[in-house]
Parts: C-alpha cells; sequence; structure tokens
C-alpha cells in the first residue's frame, strides 16, 4: 500500500441515479452523477450530455449544501466554459428580418435588398461563424459598411445538452440532495434527543 500512497489518493464518492419523469424522457432518458464532497467536484454522465466542474473548497457549508443553493444561469458559465454556439439558423433568420426592417425604415433601397437577401440564401459554412461573417462582408456593402454592426447579427445559445441537464438534470439533483439533507439534519436531531 505504501507504493499506492505515493501515486494516489482514494476517496469515497456519492452516486446518484436519477429516474427520469415519462414527460422528461423524450429530452434525457438516465443520468448518473457523482459527488466528491472532499474535492467539492461533481461529474454527471447522461443521454444528454457529460458534465464536470470542481469548486474550490468552502469552510462554512457542506459541498452538497453548495450544490442546492446555485443557481442555474451561473452554473450554464460553469459546465460550458467555452460559452454559447454559434445557431446558424437563428443568424440566418435574425438577417433576414434585419434586412426586411431596414427595407421598411428606407435604409435600404429594393434593388440593393434583393442582393443582400440572395448573400444570406446562398450562405456556406454552417458551422463557422467567422466564415458566415466574412461572406456576408464580401458578399455585399450592405454587410460590410459596418462590421461590428454585422457581427451583432450573430446568434449565439447554449447547447441543447447544457440546457437540458440545466433544465431537468440538475433541477432533479438539487431535489434529491435537499431531500437527503433535510433527512441527515432531522437524523441528528433526533440522536440529539435521546
Amino acid at each position: 500500500m505504501e507504493n499506492f500512497e505515493r501515486i494516489a489518493i482514494k476517496s469515497t464518492c456519492d452516486v446518484y441515479t436519477l429516474k427520469m419523469p415519462d414527460d422528461k424522457r423524450f429530452r434525457c432518458m438516465w443520468a448518473k452523477i457523482i459527488i466528491d464532497e472532499s474535492a467539492w467536484m461533481f461529474s454527471c454522465i447522461s443521454d444528454a450530455g457529460n458534465f464536470s466542474h470542481r469548486w474550490p473548497y468552502e469552510s462554512h457549508r457542506t459541498f452538497k449544501k453548495f450544490l442546492t443553493e446555485i443557481d442555474m444561469g451561473y452554473l450554464m458559465r460553469k459546465i460550458e466554459p467555452h460559452g454559447e454556439e454559434f445557431d446558424y439558423e437563428a443568424t440566418i433568420k435574425n438577417i433576414k428580418e434585419h434586412l426586411f426592417e431596414s427595407r421598411r425604415n428606407g435604409d435600404i433601397d429594393k434593388k440593393e435588398a434583393r442582393k443582400a437577401y440572395k448573400i444570406v440564401e446562398h450562405l456556406d459554412y454552417e458551422n463557422s461563424e467567422d466564415l458566415v461573417l466574412y461572406q456576408l462582408i464580401e458578399g455585399h456593402k450592405y454587410f460590410s459598411d459596418d462590421y461590428c454592426w454585422t457581427a451583432d447579427l450573430i446568434i449565439k445559445n447554449h447547447s441543447p445538452e447544457a440546457i437540458t441537464f440545466t433544465e431537468i438534470i440538475f433541477p432533479m439533483l438539487q431535489e434529491a440532495l435537499k431531500i437527503e439533507l433535510n433527512f441527515h439534519k432531522q437524523d441528528y436531531a433526533k440522536k440529539g434527543e435521546g
């Protein structure tokens, strides 16, 4: 065992297998969450995606208590460290709506609006925000007059997997942890009475 202790530290973790309600199973069928209280770390493996994060230790509360108190916006920033993903379809829709509005306001004439719309209709590279911007700017002067304005037309969203995690899986874990913590609190109170 002496050699083992030189290369590894073994800890005990709690594993939670969540039972998805029938009305949520179309988004997530199963999830297993591992909580390591000594390391302040959780890991989730599910059919909606895999997520994990580690926080710095806090002495004034337990890790499980901490997990019951965090909000979903904060959690989303932790599990998606690279931020939101480029949404090609929403971007195309947004650009078209902006073109229609600019035409109604008289910011662009009919002929130029048609040319710009054709550029949008033939955009490639749906996985690359930068290449879509490049095609817009190179394709028509309407988009190249103000680069920052064109970049504002790009739509980004959280991944569907992360949304499912924060809307379904993590709230279920929080509920389970609250029940567990309340049970332990009541159990300790009973032991103190006896």
